[in-house]
């Protein structure tokens, strides 16, 4: 069993594109089957939904004004749109099933173009195979997710996984595993990439807040590359994942309710957080979701009443 520790650091780092000469640094389609695991040991076994994305990045600001990419046995682009000043990003929509999916995004030549930027007028195009998702349905194994639950956000979390057997048709196959803050619009907070035979995952002390709802997903990718593409030369990859997502809440551990920061909870924290609460101030916002809601109000008084104990 091998053991990685994921930071935010890494998953960051993934997106940062520092400033070079203009080019097409990167493009790829990226195919997702979801599956929801709700039992805790219990792999999930029917899709949830499945969607597609098409990603292009450059690596400065306005390399591109405007980036489109036609899809196999069509004739009209379809356009990507600017998600960050360097990122372009298509969305699919969720479809029910990967058949479905599969039926409106074939198989075939995925022909990317770029123009009215300062790279002008350029084009690369990716050979997408039938499908290579790995045959394995990722989950959190023995009592992950009853673990999640409740967990000492404090103390370094241990969790496992099913893996996966590689797919002998792609370059390369990979295990993600990240966690989101539930109501966080999908801000990933963390993660790590791993081959299919790790099993363990690490969530590090201090990574995740108390008393919070989140997402933890685990992504099992096979890809396939290519090289060659627009002048520069871009890489470029097609990827095929199934990925599995629960739901937990971390416990009130850490003195949720110490807004004083004197290291005990008592009435001095009650007018505090009242007094924050009343006027929307952001101590008030426990959850970290939406601003100062009821939800915080709930919050504030279930760790209240714990003190600074562990839940």
């Amino acid at each position: 069993m091998r053991s990685i520790v994921g930071t935010i650091a890494l998953v960051a780092g993934s997106w940062i594109a520092s400033t070079a000469a203009a080019q097409v640094a990167d493009f790829s389609t990226f195919r997702l089957v979801y599956y929801v695991q709700n039992d805790p040991d219990t792999q999930p076994v029917t899709e949830d939904s499945a969607a597609l994305f098409l990603n292009l990045r450059t690596t400065n600001q306005d390399d591109a004004l405007n980036v489109n990419v036609t899809l196999p046995f069509q004739t009209t682009p379809i356009g990507i749109p600017e998600v960050t000043p360097t990122i372009y990003q298509y969305f699919s929509g969720y479809y029910p099933t990967q058949a479905a999916l599969q039926a409106d995004y074939p198989a075939g030549e995925y022909y990317f173009t770029i123009d009215g930027g300062t790279l002008g007028d350029d084009n690369g195009a990716i050979w997408v195979p039938e499908p290579l998702y790995p045959e394995q349905i990722p989950y959190f194994t023995f009592d992950t997710l009853t673990n999640l639950n409740g967990m000492d956000t404090s103390a370094d979390f241990y969790g496992t996984i099913n893996g996966y057997l590689p797919v002998p048709e792609a370059d390369e196959n990979l295990i993600f595993v990240a966690v989101y803050l539930a109501c966080g619009g999908g801000d990933q907070l963390g993660g790590f990439y791993a081959d299919p035979t790790t099993t363990q995952f690490v969530i590090p002390a201090g990574t995740l807040s108390p008393g919070r709802q989140y997402i933890i997903a685990a992504f099992y990718s096979a890809r396939r590359y290519f090289t060659g593409g627009f002048a520069s030369g871009a890489s470029s990859y097609a990827a095929f994942d199934r990925s599995t997502q629960a739901v937990f809440n971390t416990g009130y551990n850490g003195c949720l309710a110490d807004l004083t920061g004197e290291g005990t909870v008592d009435f001095g924290d009650f007018l505090a957080f009242f007094n924050a609460y009343d006027t929307s101030d952001t101590p008030a916002d426990l959850d970290g979701c939406n601003g100062v809601d009821f939800a915080d109000f709930l919050l504030f008084f279930n760790a209240y009443d714990l003190g600074c104990g562990e839940g």
